[in-house]
Parts: structure tokens; sequence; C-alpha cells
């Protein structure tokens, strides 16, 4: 059979004749003319690599490479989406605390509420203080807050709107860890997060 493009040590594909005549620019051994599409007979051409070289395998420890660097980056996002899950603290009103029932049991919390007047009093152990807020509209069951993380905000009163960031038990009462007492001579109608509070802790 023909052959062209003939080399030493290359790799080999069989391809049909006219396409080794068309890419060599040769024609058929004592002919003038190409051959035709029907033509079986088969040539060989030479395949290899633009550069002269076959393309190496990805070895051994460059694969361990990528894996462990892969590893580290699902670790890293992994770690970083349990850390912002861990800080997110939820702000709602009493009624809104209570609706959760069980589920809102030792989960991180920002109550907002007015304390109950005759409620606030110091804790047995002289360390803290405990009161109650509740809602002035939806008329929710009063709550029962604990506090002992240090002084107390000076304004705290009767009908004082308060703020409490804490975890709530299974006895329905409300463990703070900070509490927050909102100025009286500040009024105005933003919401509770977006007011000015006296900060004493």
């Amino acid at each position: 059979m023909w052959r062209c493009g003939r080399q030493p040590r290359a790799r080999r594909a069989l391809i049909p004749a006219s396409a080794c005549w068309t890419c060599c620019g040769s024609t058929r051994p004592g002919t003038s003319d190409a051959p035709t599409e029907g033509d079986t007979q088969v040539a060989y051409a030479v395949v290899q690599h633009a550069d002269g070289q076959r393309p190496s395998p990805i070895n051994a420890s460059t694969l361990k490479v990528l894996v462990a660097g892969g590893a580290i980056a699902l670790a890293v996002v992994y770690l970083v989406l349990m850390g912002l899950q861990g800080t997110t603290v939820y702000f709602l009103t009493v009624g809104e605390l209570q609706s959760k029932g069980s589920a809102a049991q030792n989960q991180l919390y920002r109550v907002s509420g007015n304390l109950v007047p005759g409620t606030l009093a110091t804790d047995s152990s002289g360390l803290g203080i405990h009161f109650q807020i509740a809602d002035l509209t939806d008329g929710a069951t009063p709550l029962p807050v604990v506090y002992r993380g240090g002084q107390v905000p000076d304004i705290m009163g009767d009908n004082i709107e308060v703020v409490a960031e804490g975890k709530l038990d299974a006895y329905g009462t409300f463990t703070a860890n900070t509490v927050l007492a909102k100025c009286p001579s500040r009024l105005d109608s933003t919401g509770p997060e977006e007011r000015d509070y006296a900060v004493k802790a």
C-alpha cells in the first residue's frame, strides 16, 4: 500500500487515502488525478503532537496536591458558614418569641418589650436583677427576664422599653447576657433596633 508522511518512531493512525493525498499534496502513483470517494485504498498518515512530544499525564503527586487543596478549600468555606450562622441574632418581640414555643429554647435572641411596672427587683444573690417585659399592643403574656451580666442601666424603670439579648430556658425564663434600655427623652417613630439605648454592662 502507498505510504505518505512516514516518520520514524511516530504514532500512526489509519485514514482514507483521499485524505492522505489531499493533506500531503500528492496524487495517486502513476496518475494525475486525486483518488475518488469510492476508492477503497487505505494509506497511513503520521499523527503526533504539535511540538513533537506526547502530552504527559498528571502524576500521582500532583493529583494528591490538587485533592488536598480542594479539601482544604471546602473545609474553610464550611467553617466560615458555620461561624456566620453561630453569630446570627434574631430580633423578636415578646409575642413572637413566645409563639415559637419549645423551638425557641436555648437559641440566641434579642427580645424587645416594655418593663412591666413593679417587677424590677434585685436578684437574691445580689449579683443581678430580674424583671418582666411585655408587648404594649398584642397583649402577650409578660416574659420573665433574669440578668446577671453586670451593672444595670441607670434608666431602668417602669414602662421603659428594654431590649434583652440571651436565651430562653425550658421554664420560660429569659436569661439575658446584655440589657439595653431606651432613653425616655428620645421619642421617635423608629423601630427598637434603630433607637438609642443606654447601655451599662
